[in-house]
């Protein structure tokens, strides 16, 4: 494999020098978090476990790309925050919101070179990129000749950023691959457009999924539990939930609510059954603390289990035997086993080139251009469309991709026209239990 370096590799490694001797302990482990943004009023695009059937008539989607073929070469583009003019070149600190992207480029620099090791693959010239702090600068950045002659480009990270450039390669017939951002209103109708994060949707379909197909539980023994501004979620559930029948309870209490001491959570638990209570929620570790307390207060010997949202990791001040006695359940769209022997030499081989251990930042870049390179390999520049089309997981060291068609709800029904899809969506979502003072697949 043959890799170009380019005038803002100099940048980069001046940033890399620093980085190399900052040391650092292992992180936390932490899932990526879904979309924070309560949905809006618009239809919402759909991650479709097939795909869809029909588009109307009138409306035509463009191939993906137009350019499609295996080729020998690819020209890809790389946009990260290295954010290089922030950085003080007399104290050379790192500034502290350029880290996120040393540790992604480093995990991309040994994706690279793994790849360099490997017979079969296409040469990649890669162009690297500073994706400015403003979106007034980075309007300047996507005229770049290295990226708008690029055909492929992953990043950037600011998701007001990638909608923008979203909306340019939806007419260069560019491939867009949005590494982290997992906002689902972010483009349409850009078959070109893959979304590496899940969204909010794919993270509730996930836990349906889980409840009701693998853990076998009945539609009535479920109930999803949130406040009244955060209703517009429970529609997520009850979608997922449609093509395994029976409706799923609701509790939507007022928005006032402090605490749950005057509802009555008894009638939602019945003896000798497995109660499970879903609550996308997270505002605030104090709701959440709220209804865990008065659950378990109310449930007595009953087995219930409690499925949360990745945010729920950060909260320190719920007890541990409090998450334990619930059976707590979060989602997280990603989740490395250190105890993987590829997980492990991937840590020993970044500490030997940085000198500092890799976070999970580190692991999604080394994924992510993986998934890139392999897919060019396989399908060349119709990968969007033909990877979406894969019956089965792309592992990978952080969990893995399972890439899939999102429709749009609003899509008229026209048995006679070819499938059309609004773009492709990562939906593997991990399902973590709370055990032994950690978060883990639960051992099921």
């Amino acid at each position: 494999m043959r890799l170009l370096t380019i005038s803002f590799f100099a940048s980069v490694i001046s940033l890399l020098f620093v980085f190399q001797g900052c040391g650092g302990t292992r992180p936390a482990q932490k899932p990526n978090k879904p979309n924070t943004g309560v949905p809006g009023k618009k239809p919402v695009p759909v991650p479709s476990p097939v795909p869809p059937p029909i588009v109307p008539p009138d409306r035509k989607i463009d191939p993906v790309p137009a350019n499609s073929g295996k080729k020998d070469t690819y020209k890809i583009a790389i946009l990260l925050p290295f954010l290089t003019s922030q950085y003080d070149g007399v104290s050379r600190e790192v500034p502290e919101k350029s880290r996120l992207a040393l540790q992604y480029y480093g995990g991309i620099q040994l994706a690279f070179n793994t790849i360099s090791q490997k017979t079969g693959y296409p040469n990649l010239v890669v162009d690297v990129l500073d994706a400015p702090a403003t979106d007034a600068e980075f309007a300047l950045v996507m005229k770049n000749p290295k990226l708008t002659k690029a055909q492929v480009i992953l990043g950037p990270l600011r998701s007001s950023q990638v909608a923008a450039l979203a909306q340019q390669t939806k007419t260069t017939n560019q491939i867009l691959l949005s590494p982290e951002t997992p906002n689902s209103d972010l483009t349409t109708q850009n078959p070109g457009f893959i979304q590496a994060n899940p969204s909010l949707r794919a993270h509730c379909a996930r836990i349906v999924q889980y409840v009701r197909a693998e853990r076998k539980i009945p539609a009535e023994q479920v109930v999803l539990v949130c406040k009244q501004k955060e209703a517009d979620r429970l529609p997520y559930f009850q979608d997922a939930n449609r093509v395994l029948g029976g409706t799923l309870k609701e509790l939507v209490v007022p928005d006032n609510s402090l605490n749950f001491d005057k509802i009555d959570l008894k009638k939602y638990i019945k003896s000798g059954q497995t109660n499970v209570f879903i609550m996308p929620s997270w505002a605030g570790q104090d709701w959440v603390l709220a209804f865990l307390s008065r659950l378990k207060t109310t449930k007595g010997s009953n087995t219930v289990e409690v499925y949360g949202m990745p945010q729920w990791i950060d909260y320190e001040q719920i007890e541990p035997d409090l998450l334990q006695s619930l059976n707590v359940h979060i989602t997280s769209a990603s989740f490395i086993d250190r105890n993987r022997a590829d997980v492990k030499d991937f840590e020993q081989q970044f500490y030997k080139q940085f000198g500092t251990i890799p976070d999970e930042d580190a692991f999604n870049g080394y994924d992510v251009v993986m998934l890139t390179a392999d897919m060019l390999r396989k399908f060349g520049l119709s990968f969007p469309e033909k990877m979406s089309l894969a019956p089965s997981l792309m592992p990978s060291l952080s969990g893995g991709f399972y890439l899939r068609r999102v429709k749009n709800t609003g899509t008229p029904v026209d048995s006679g026209v070819p499938a059309a899809y609004e773009y492709v969506e990562n939906i593997f979502v991990h399902i973590l239990k709370f055990d032994h003072f950690r978060y883990s697949p639960p051992e099921d």
